[in-house]
C-alpha cells in the first residue's frame, strides 16, 4: 500500500537511530513553531544537507563517472557500480546507457567481447553482469589451460636430448655447428664420431704418422 509523502517521512524518521535519531528530534523540535506537515521532500533534504552534505556527494559522482574495474575482479567492480550508480540516476537516461557506463568501466578485452551482447533485446544490467563474468571466468580458464601447454612443451624439448650426451662446437662454412658427444661404449670416454681405441690413428686429428695420443672429450 503506498503512502503520503508525509506518512512517508514519518516511517523513515522511525527507522533512524543514534546521530540521526538524535538530529532528528532536534530538527523536529525546531519546525514544531514554524507549522507544516513535515513533507519526505522536506525532510530528505534537510536530511542529506547534514550527513550527505553537496561536496561529498560531488565527489561520489567523480566516482562513478571515472570508475574503472582496474585490478577487480568482475564480481567487485559490478558491486561498487550498483552502489554508485543507485544514487545517481538521473546520470544514466535509460537502461542502455547504465550498461554501457558499466561496460565503459571495464577492461579494454571484455568490454569488447560484451558490447555486442548489450545490444540484445532480452538482455538488462543484471544479465549483462552475469554475462561478463562467465567470460572472464572462461578467460581465466583458457590462460591456465595454455600455461600448462606451454610448461609441458618446454619440459618436452629438455627431455628430446639424453642426459650422457654433450655438444661439440664444430667449425664449419656458416659458423659453430652443433654435433652431439655421446660415451663411448668401446673407450668409455665421451666424444664424437668414430672411436679409433685398437687403431692406429691419432684420438684427436685421425692421422696415424704420430701415434694415437688420448681421445679428445
Amino acid at each position: 500500500m503506498g503512502a503520503t509523502n508525509t506518512k512517508k517521512a514519518g516511517l523513515t524518521s522511525y527507522q533512524l537511530k543514534d546521530v540521526a535519531h538524535f538530529w532528528y528530534k532536534m530538527w523536529q523540535d525546531s519546525r514544531a513553531l514554524g507549522g507544516g506537515p513535515i513533507t519526505w521532500k522536506l525532510f530528505k533534504t534537510a536530511f542529506l544537507e547534514i550527513f550527505f552534505p553537496r561536496e561529498m556527494r560531488e565527489a561520489k559522482v567523480d566516482d562513478f563517472i571515472n570508475l574503472k574495474q582496474g585490478l577487480m575482479n568482475v564480481s567487485e567492480y559490478s558491486l561498487k557500480f550498483v552502489k554508485l550508480s543507485r544514487n545517481y540516476i538521473s546520470l544514466v537516461s535509460n537502461y542502455r546507457d547504465e550498461m554501457s557506463r558499466f561496460l565503459t568501466g571495464m577492461s579494454e578485452e571484455l568490454e569488447e567481447d560484451c558490447r555486442a551482447t548489450m545490444l540484445q533485446d532480452s538482455i538488462n544490467l543484471s544479465r549483462l553482469m552475469a554475462h561478463v563474468q562467465q567470460v572472464e571466468g572462461s578467460r581465466k580458464k583458457r590462460k591456465v589451460r595454455e600455461g600448462h601447454q606451454s610448461l609441458g612443451n618446454s619440459n618436452s624439448q629438455r627431455s628430446a636430448t639424453p642426459r650422457g650426451d654433450k655438444l661439440e662446437l664444430k667449425k664449419g662454412n656458416g659458423g659453430d655447428v652443433q654435433r652431439p658427444r655421446k660415451e663411448c661404449g668401446k673407450c668409455d670416454l665421451i666424444h664424437s664420431g668414430e672411436c679409433r681405441l685398437g687403431t692406429n690413428a691419432c684420438f684427436g686429428c685421425g692421422k696415424s704418422e704420430h701415434g694415437q695420443g688420448l681421445p679428445q672429450e
